[in-house]
């Protein structure tokens, strides 16, 4: 997924489009976090967070590459909420199978 993700950024600009890619693994911060199961995942939730919120600001639309579990409840979601806050519109490109079930179960929830 981050290399469809960085090919269709390339392509997107190159036809014109400004992008800001938002990466949800980017290096932790301090390091030593990385070693500590749970609490790393705060400190790339938190920042990614942020930065979700920050480029909201300036951005004309979201698009998000999703994968369905933990992944979707730690990453997409919170993309998806932010957009819905902002007012911005959303493409959710979802990868995991079985997206009708999966995606069902979550509106219920």
């Amino acid at each position: 997924m981050a290399n469809q993700t960085r090919q269709l950024a390339r392509l997107l600009e190159q036809s014109g489009f400004v992008v800001e890619m938002v990466q949800t693994n980017t290096p932790y911060s301090p390091t030593w976090i990385g070693r500590v199961r749970g609490l790393r995942a705060l400190f790339r939730l938190l920042p990614y967070g942020y930065r979700l919120w920050r480029s909201a600001r300036h951005v004309d639309l979201f698009h998000v590459m999703a994968n369905s579990g933990w992944a979707w409840h730690l990453w997409a979601a919170p993309a998806v909420w932010i957009a819905a806050l902002h007012g911005k519109p959303i493409i959710v490109n979802y990868r995991g199978g079985d997206a009708k079930a999966f995606l069902g179960r979550q509106r219920s929830s």
